[in-house]
């Protein structure tokens, strides 16, 4: 009779404690559907919060194609591989775009042409509809960093977390990364 009581008295408090805090996984989805986010709303932001610079939008389009370029396999050509488009919609992200998030794709159609830009295009929804299901965790990438390992055990906060390094975590249509996952950095002995 006691074991019976005990047990059920368990249960309860199992039960209790697995209803009273929704645990929060990368596959949480957005309240609101990526096609109606803009780069402020998806950072969970206001405009005036985010930068009182005055910007132009060509000079932060060349500022995100600057640091595309610098995380592509291609280093010297303007094709848009998987790498390049998902850092490129980041940082036009943190800059705080102002538009619908689904206009960057035109951005990068615009770029590339028609002949190579219907791929960059495809690629670039592809990433859209990754953000729809990390969004969560690419806000709080974006706010509080991500941590760098060293080969010898140090942690370092980069904050916010490079574009790359999220591209690294968010997976397309068939499970595969964007971007390659970045190498730790190796420590050398100078004698």
């Amino acid at each position: 009779m006691k074991l019976s009581i005990v047990c059920v008295v368990f249960f309860l408090a199992l039960a209790q404690t697995c209803t009273s805090a929704p645990v929060k996984t990368p596959f949480a989805r957005l309240k609101t559907p990526i096609e109606q986010q803009t780069g402020y709303s998806l950072l969970g932001i206001s405009e005036a919060e985010h930068s009182n610079s005055k910007v132009s939008d060509s000079t932060k389009k060349d500022n995100a194609m600057k640091v595309a370029r610098a995380h592509s396999k291609t280093k010297t050509g303007s094709e848009f591989g998987p790498c390049m488009n998902c850092v490129y919609v980041l940082e036009r992200i943190k800059q705080g775009y102002q538009y619908l998030l689904p206009s960057i794709c035109v951005e990068i159609f615009s770029k590339e042409g028609s002949g190579a830009g219907q791929e960059a295009y495809g690629v670039c929804h592809q990433v859209l509809a990754s953000l729809s299901v990390w969004g969560n965790n690419v806000r709080h990438w974006f706010h509080y960093g991500c941590y760098k390992s060293e080969v010898y055990g140090a942690m370092e906060l980069i904050r916010p977390c490079p574009s790359h390094v999220i591209c690294a975590q968010m997976a397309d249509f068939e499970k595969q990364t964007f971007c390659e996952k970045p190498e730790q950095d190796q420590l050398h002995n100078r004698l």
